[in-house]
């Protein structure tokens, strides 16, 4: 079973200030790391523990992905 990568991008996106979060995600794309992350993401919500689950999935919804 796959590992999830390190979860020190959850803590990242969730401590942005809602004011700061486009920028985060227009930088993310302008230096093509958004695919990254969103990856990281996603490993998180389907092989983390149960709370980096839950916390990933609220990363990835402030980052405004649906899951």
């Amino acid at each position: 079973m796959p590992h999830p990568h390190d979860p020190s991008i959850i803590a990242k996106v969730l401590s942005l200030p809602e004011d700061e979060v486009s920028e985060f995600v227009r930088q993310a794309m302008s230096s093509k790391r958004l695919s990254g992350i969103v990856k990281d993401l996603n490993s998180n919500v389907l092989y983390g523990e149960p709370d980096q689950k839950a916390q990933a999935t609220e990363a990835l919804g402030r980052l405004g992905f649906t899951i």
